[in-house]
Parts: C-alpha cells; sequence; structure tokens
C-alpha cells in the first residue's frame, strides 16, 4: 500500500522529499508551486525538509493534485482568507520574420498555433512550416495535435529566435521574459491589437499574460514562513526571467 501511495504521487505530479515508510507517517508541509516553477522551488524545498526532518514536506505542480490545503502557494489562485502577494508573470510573445507582413494576430489563432491548428498565414495560401515552442513560454494543456506543420521545442528564447530569422513563414512562442531583452532582427506580433509591450503587460491589457502570487498559511511553521522568505529575495526573483518570468515586487497588484 505505501508503495502504491509513492508511485501515485509521482504519476499525480507531487513530489514527497525523503519517501521511506517510516515517512510515510510523518506530518505533512504541502507546498505548491504551479505554472512550471516546481523544478525552481525544489531545491529549496528540499533544504526545507533538511531543516525539518520531523516533517514530511510535499511538493506539487498543481495544488488541486494535493490532499489538503497547502500551506504555501505559488499560483493564479489564491489560498482562501490569505492575502497573496504578487510574485511573477509568465506569458507568450509571439515572433516572426520581419519579412512576414503579418502584425496582429488575435488569440483564437494563438491557441490555434499553441495546439499546431494554424496551417496557413491568415487570408492566405502560405503555410506555417515551423512552429517553435520556446522554454517558459505558456502552452496549450491538450499538447499539440501532429499536423504538416514541423511542432519543435526549444530550450531557449534564443535558440527560437534564430530560427524564426531564418525561416519567413516560421513563428516562435517565447516566454514573456523575452521582453527584458527583445531582439530588434524579429517582429513581435500584437494580441487582440495589443502590442506586447511593458505597460500593456503590466497592467494586465495583453491577453497572453498570467500572474502568480504567492500565498503563505498564517498557520504555517516557522521553517515554511523562512521558506517563502527565501522565495521572494531578491536573489531568488532575479532568477526567475532565466526561466520565462518577469518577477513582481510585492508592492505590483
Amino acid at each position: 500500500m505505501r508503495c502504491l501511495t509513492a508511485l501515485f504521487a509521482i504519476a499525480s505530479g507531487v513530489s514527497a522529499f525523503l519517501l521511506t515508510a517510516d515517512s510515510l507517517a510523518l506530518p505533512k508541509l504541502r507546498i505548491a508551486a504551479e505554472g512550471g516553477l516546481i523544478e525552481v522551488v525544489r531545491p529549496a524545498v528540499r533544504q526545507l525538509s533538511e531543516q525539518m526532518p520531523e516533517h514530511q514536506p510535499v511538493l506539487a505542480a498543481d495544488a488541486d493534485a494535493l490532499d489538503a490545503k497547502p500551506l504555501l502557494a505559488i499560483s493564479t489562485n489564491r489560498l482562501p482568507d490569505v492575502q497573496p502577494i504578487p510574485f511573477a508573470l509568465k506569458g507568450t510573445i509571439l515572433a516572426v520574420n520581419r519579412k512576414n507582413p503579418l502584425n496582429d494576430i488575435s488569440s483564437g489563432d494563438v491557441m490555434k498555433i499553441m495546439k499546431n491548428q494554424y496551417p496557413y498565414w491568415l487570408g492566405t495560401d502560405v503555410p506555417v512550416r515551423n512552429i517553435y515552442l520556446a522554454s517558459g513560454s505558456l502552452r496549450s494543456k491538450s499538447g499539440p495535435s501532429k499536423g504538416k506543420t514541423h511542432f519543435v521545442e526549444t530550450s531557449s528564447a534564443q535558440i527560437a529566435a534564430e530560427l524564426v530569422k531564418k525561416d519567413v513563414t516560421a513563428v516562435a512562442l517565447l516566454p514573456l521574459a523575452y521582453l527584458l531583452e527583445p531582439d530588434n532582427e524579429l517582429k513581435l506580433l500584437s494580441v487582440d491589437g495589443v502590442a506586447p509591450e511593458f505597460e500593456p503587460v503590466m497592467s494586465g491589457r495583453y491577453p497572453l499574460v498570467k500572474r502568480y502570487s504567492l500565498s503563505l498559511d498564517p498557520t504555517a511553521p516557522e521553517a515554511v514562513r523562512k521558506l517563502a522568505e527565501r522565495l521572494l529575495s531578491p536573489a531568488f526573483r532575479n532568477s526567475l526571467p532565466a526561466h520565462g518570468f518577469i518577477p513582481l515586487r510585492k508592492d505590483e497588484n
């Protein structure tokens, strides 16, 4: 039964640290880090497991995958009766070759691109030959379908950008952090008439953005509170752009 419990945890995107027969009986410290943040947060949670050996830290990529409310959550949703703290923005920027005449695209067509269901450029018979999805960008929950268009995932925005520079029929789905150091050799598409620029991104007018907040249960033990402080520290926030996120200050609501 204990082996089955461990197997379920792995299959559902939940990680229990130092998982042993004895640790399964320990009180759980439930933590959620959504939006691809689980691997970024994992080293800090591993340290928590060393600081509190009398507890079993459990880290999930989705708060709903946990068997009870988390003590700490980084999510687009807030914990009940907790004041969330602004944490980071995650989103997608669409980049095309400068020779591509398209300047604006609908959010509906963006979803088609994410699902690899956009075979031709709008109003033309020109095929979309390659779609490059860079690590850290938003993606369709169902994933891309098979089609004539090549759908390629790249490990960085820089790789995707360089490929689009050489291909007028391609499009790249780049992480929001690309805006911090844009490449003038590419054209960034407006979405629903809104350009991917700093003001509309921060205000929420640009549609391809998710806002993540950190919520901490007031009953959380001191070690979990210190974990929250570490995740909110300038040093940790400054590491987020490397993973596609734009960090938020505590006063940015």
